[in-house]
Parts: structure tokens; sequence; C-alpha cells
């Protein structure tokens, strides 16, 4: 049977990431859970810590997915990538509806809960007169491209998700000229540029990874490819082998977090593509966990959207409440995503998915 990297394994792996968020974005550091009684059993708080700073490359794991899942677009639509002006503006703006039209309900849900609990967009906004310029930056999401004030911080990533949509298409053509070459172009660029490595910088170069990985099917090669023919010495040699590189990449954040420089970009992007490459050839496949990762990695994009609001605008103190950093975890993992269940079933019985994809068909049409 033909291996394929589907939309499934996608899901598992977007399910993977919504977990590491959640561990980097609760115990990034000792100031997020000051005062507050907290079990680490059987780890200590600093192991903890250290694990979800290198939590951070969950970014790195959605601009990787973002980037492969727009190359098999366009792939579909030309397989040389020889894709017309036309076809570029209709691909992207298909891929920007669809960003837009999963952020603007999770804005409103916090709009709404900052107006019923804290805090006021009008201060938030900086008052009456600014309240309605910064309100539409914010929502459509480019207020750290613009660096205005924002309902939550943790939006930051709309930015970086709609400047990669953006200039997509000229990343494609500049790989259909360079190939894989293109990878160590941009870091190039990004050294004589002499850029700050910062939240963008800092990510970009997994674009271009992930259009060679999409391009030339990487992970299905690296699933079919044996090491010899006997099963178990071949399963025994890749997982060790792979599993190794991935403690390597691993140890060597933990040790260098905060320590941003000119190969930042390069240790993060190595980072990502490990816990990529290793979940999906030796985790997600599992039964039951596959399921339980797809459902998580389907609902995402509103946890990641939602969950700060919970954590530390509105019910800080409940949050780290529960005694152990897991439970800590897994009771805000469960709320954010019956918000996103609730949401779902808004956008569905409300009609508002109906709309949203005739805008898409319409936006497509010839």
């Amino acid at each position: 049977m033909k291996v394929q990297f589907s939309k499934k394994d996608t899901a598992a792996i977007k399910g993977i990431a919504i977990l590491i968020m959640m561990l980097h974005h609760c115990f990034l550091s000792r100031s997020r859970f000051e005062g507050f009684s907290i079990s680490f059993y059987p780890f200590s708080e600093a192991f903890i810590i250290q694990a979800a700073e290198v939590g951070k490359c969950c970014v790195g794991i959605f601009t990787f997915l973002s980037a492969y899942g727009m190359t098999k677009s366009f792939l579909s639509a030309d397989s040389r990538l020889d894709f017309t002006g036309t076809t570029a503006v209709k691909l992207t703006t298909r891929r920007y509806i669809t960003l837009m039209s999963g952020f603007l309900p999770a804005y409103l849900f916090g709009f709404i809960g900052c107006f019923i609990f804290s805090p006021s967009p009008l201060s938030v906004y900086k008052g009456v007169k600014t309240f309605p310029l910064y309100m539409l930056i914010d929502m459509l999401g480019i207020a750290d491209l613009m660096k205005t004030p924002s309902l939550v911080g943790t939006w930051w990533y709309m930015g970086l998700a709609l400047t990669l949509i953006l200039i997509f298409p000229l990343f494609l053509k500049a790989y259909k000229k360079c190939g894989l070459f293109l990878i160590p172009a941009v870091f190039c660029v990004i050294c004589a540029l002499n850029l700050e490595v910062t939240t963008y910088s800092r990510w970009i170069l997994l674009a271009p990874i992930g259009i060679l990985f999409a391009d030339r099917n990487l992970l299905e090669k690296l699933k079919s490819w044996k090491v010899c023919s006997n099963a178990v010495i071949d399963f025994t040699v890749r997982f060790i082998s792979i599993s190794l590189l991935l403690l390597g990449a691993v140890t060597y954040s933990s040790w260098n977090y905060g320590k941003l420089n000119f190969l930042t970009p390069v240790l993060d992007s190595f980072l990502t593509v490990m816990v990529i490459v290793w979940s999906y050839l030796f985790f997600t496949g599992l039964p039951v966990i596959r399921e339980i990762l797809q459902f998580f990695g389907k609902h995402s994009m509103n946890i990641f959207l939602t969950h700060t609001f919970i954590r530390t605008k509105w019910f800080y103190e409940y949050t780290y409440s529960f005694g152990h950093f897991l439970l800590i975890i897994l009771v805000l993992l469960a709320e954010s995503t019956l918000i996103s269940i609730v949401l779902e079933a808004l956008k569905k019985y409300s009609g508002y998915n109906n709309l949203i994809q005739k805008i898409i068909r319409s936006a497509a049409a010839d």
C-alpha cells in the first residue's frame, strides 16, 4: 500500500503541536506560576521548565505544516509549479479566507468575553478615540505586525501566518529555480541583511523546508525507508538513530534557550523537523493515540486562539489551582476544547461555514 502523509496525519501532528504549546505556555518560566504550590512529580520543576522552553518548537511545527499544505495545494494545480499569477492569487486568497474564517469567531469570543470579564477592550485599545482602528487591526490578525494593542499576546502568530501566506508564491517560484538550495539561500539572506532574530525570522526557514518535504514527499519516503529486510532490526535501528537525533536537538535547544544568534533559525528548524519526523514515524500512527491526537489537531486553531484568555486573562488563579502540572494542562486543554466544540457548532448551525465555502468558491471561480 502506498504511503501518504494525509490530512489525518497533518491533524495528528497538529495535535502533538497543541499539546507541546500547552506545556510551553503554562510553564515557560517560574514567573508564570509563582505563588502557587504545584507538584511536578515524577519530574523536577527545573526539568519541566526546560521542557517547556523547548516547546517553543510548536510555532515551527505549525509553520512547517502551513508551508507543506500550501505547497500541496499549488502542486495539485500544477505538478511542475509552473503556476500563473492568476492561480497564485486564487490559491493565496483561498488560504487567506480559510485562515481568517477560523480567526474571526475566536476573536469575537475573546472580544465579548473581555467585556464580561477583563480586561475591557476599551482599555486594551487605549480609549475611545483609538478603539475603532485598533480593534479593526486586531480583528484582521495584524496587530503584531502593526505594533498595536491586541486582546491577547499569543495572537502574534497570526502575523507570521498571514505573512507566510502572502509571500508564499514567491518562495515557490524561487524553489522552482533553486530547488533544495533555497533553504541555504534564505539563511544567507537573513545573515546578509543582518536581520535581528525575531519571532518571524526565527521560523521563516521552515517555509522552504516545508516546500522541499512536500514536493519530494520526504515524509513518505522516510516512512517507507528500510535499513534492512529484517523487520525487528530495521525498526530498532531506525528508532534508535532518529530518537538520538531528536534527543540531541532537544538537549541543545534546552541548553541554549534565549541565546538568540544567527544559527538559531537553523537549530530551531532542525529541532522542529526531528519532532515531526519522530512523531510521524513512531507515535502518531499508534491506535487510540492516533484518534486522540487527530481530535485535538482538528480543534488546534481554536484551542490556540482561546486558551490564553482562560489561562491569564480571566481565570489565572483558577487555572493554576489544580496542584499538579499535568492536571493543570489537561484541565486547560479540556476547557479550550469545549470552547472550540461550541464555536464549531455555532459556525455550522448558523450557516457561517456555508457562507465561507460560498466565498471561497466565488474567489476560486474563473
